[in-house]
């Protein structure tokens, strides 16, 4: 076993509250990253979703 799984080990055996927060705090920050990056990408704000409809050009036909 590793250092750092002899580590976690013990943390766990002790119950420590602290190493629980700071993981449970990094965990939190991955997802909210994760989450920024994914609205960033597929959901773009309504001023940059204007210019995407605005660029579309549907000819219209005329009767």
């Amino acid at each position: 076993m590793g250092h750092v799984e002899t580590v976690i080990t013990r943390v766990v055996l002790r119950k420590e509250v602290l190493f629980y927060h700071q993981v449970l705090e990094n965990s939190l920050d991955h997802l909210l990253q994760a989450l920024y990056a994914l609205n960033h990408m597929y959901f773009p704000r309504r001023k940059r979703i204007e210019e995407y409809i605005n660029e579309i050009w549907i000819p219209v036909k005329k009767k």
